[in-house]
């Protein structure tokens, strides 16, 4: 497809200089202040290309929907994203998620990776109106500039990126001892001498 190749390669730089701000903001503030086992969607980019969603698999289809439910969180379910109280616009109390999402993936994953990142801004934006249908009673699109400004704000830096040269792979526990394992070696040995 003409022109694509320069669409990855202005990416690439994005990509890069993303990396570059995100090392040297965390090395000065620190990573931001949340509890990634509940506040942070995890999202991996696998080596094969699939995605993985809070460790399942997921299709990319779906991952829009997954993220928005995680932000809204209208259940309060413990495992998704938790809210705080801050002011609007008109100093009214709301409700916004303090959730991030963490997106680690593979390098040579360049068009997978455009598109996940893709697919989560436009959950976030599907919050942004969620949140500004209930807090002022309109769709984004609709609301006046100081409040869509104040909307952004919030919003903006939800997304952590983590690249890495080859897939992570936690190694699996050691199975647990089997029933001769478990016992202590005087009584095998007694067992070895009665036969």
């Amino acid at each position: 497809i003409r022109g694509r190749p320069n669409a990855y390669k202005y990416f690439g730089l994005a990509l890069a200089k993303y990396h570059k701000t995100r090392v040297e903001s965390y090395d000065s503030v620190g990573l931001p202040n949340f509890d990634c086992s509940i506040d942070c969607a995890a999202i991996q980019i696998k080596s094969n290309q699939q995605i993985v969603y809070e460790r399942e698999l997921i299709e990319e289809k779906a991952l829009q929907d997954s993220l928005f439910l995680f932000f809204c969180n209208d259940n309060n379910e413990e495992i998704k994203s938790q809210k705080k109280i801050i002011f609007d616009v008109y100093g009214k109390p709301q409700e916004i998620s303090i959730g991030y999402v963490q997106l680690e993936y593979i390098n040579d994953s360049c068009s997978v990776l455009q598109s996940v990142i893709k697919d989560i801004q436009y959950s976030l934006n599907s919050y942004k109106n969620y949140l500004s249908k209930i807090w002022y009673q309109k769709e984004y699109i609709d609301i006046g500039k100081p409040e869509k400004t104040h909307l952004d704000s919030l919003l903006e830096n939800r997304l952590i990126l983590f690249g890495r040269n080859k897939e992570y792979i936690v190694t699996p526990p050691p199975s647990p001892p089997t029933h001769e394992e478990c016992r202590p070696d005087s009584l095998i040995e007694a067992e070895a001498e009665e036969l």
